[in-house]
């Protein structure tokens, strides 16, 4: 190893040095049930079903609630359909009869309007669980004539279109916990939390060797959020470790070191928190 390598390795291992000095390892008895809290505090909203007569053409969508919503899904639950904020339909869950096992995370909407075939318009889905006391919403642009959970399975992925948590942030939880010398194992989790409020959890992946990137919820841009690792062999949870930025688009990945922010885009060597530190 030449000269300017070693020096490297030495640097980089001091930062690795200072970054564990911040962390703190617990040992439980089992395994956190770490899951997001999604319920909010609003009303069960006024829809009004449209006024049919003001429009000439129809379709069916069949929509289905995301697993991780499931289990909040209740009767009361509704669904509804808006064309640029206009409500063009709306319902109730559906039942099949004479299925024991029907639930209520199923929805067919019958929409309307006057568009034509292949025009596109802007559409948001709004989803109402009463529970959770919890409205989601998604837009996207939709083309008139296409099939929604007819042929294929419609299921809109409602928890990123969370009213309590607007901002969502895709997270490398290998990469962060990499960067702090942890090397995650089968039956291993890690979770984002702003404080002790949980804001997405993953569980590592024998496809992935690792975790795979998951969601973390925020409630506002730039909020700062640390990773907690459950290490399933020792029984221990490791806290204090920074999240990396993973999606497309964000931010570049980031990791701090001695409580400044070093991002992936500056490489080298680097004078941080008045240490020299090499970053790859």
């Amino acid at each position: 190893m030449n000269i300017k390598n070693l020096l490297s390795t030495m640097l980089l291992s001091a930062a690795m040095a200072l970054q564990a000095s911040a962390y703190t390892v617990t040992t439980v008895p089992e395994a956190p049930q770490w899951e997001v809290d999604w319920s909010y505090d609003q009303a069960r909203p006024d829809w009004q079903e449209p006024a049919t007569e003001n429009f000439e053409n129809w379709t069916v969508a069949l929509v289905e609630v995301e697993d991780a919503l499931k289990p909040y899904a209740s009767a009361d639950d509704l669904m509804a359909f808006f064309v640029d904020d206009e409500l063009r339909g709306m319902a109730a869950p559906a039942t099949i009869v004479g299925d024991s096992n029907s639930d209520a995370t199923t929805f067919l909407l019958k929409v309307w309007g006057n568009e034509s075939v292949d025009e596109t318009v802007n559409v948001t889905l709004k989803y109402y669980c009463s529970r959770l006391n919890h409205i989601f919403s998604l837009t996207e642009n939709y083309t008139v004539g296409e099939e929604l959970g007819i042929d294929d399975d419609f299921i809109p992925p409602f928890t990123l279109g969370s009213s309590k948590y607007p901002v969502v942030t895709s997270v490398d939880a290998t990469s962060a916990l990499a960067a702090a010398g942890i090397k995650p194992a089968a039956g291993d989790m890690v979770a984002a939390f702003v404080g002790d409020e949980c804001r997405g959890v993953s569980q590592w992946s024998k496809e992935e060797g690792g975790f795979p990137e998951f969601d973390v919820y925020q409630r506002e841009e730039g909020e700062s959020f640390t990773l907690m690792y459950y290490d399933a062999k020792n029984k221990g949870i490791t806290t204090g470790v920074a999240g990396v930025a993973a999606a497309a688009g964000a931010e570049a990945p980031a990791y701090t070191i001695t409580g400044l922010r070093v991002t992936a885009l500056r490489k080298g060597l680097m004078i941080v928190g008045g240490k020299k530190v090499m970053v790859k």
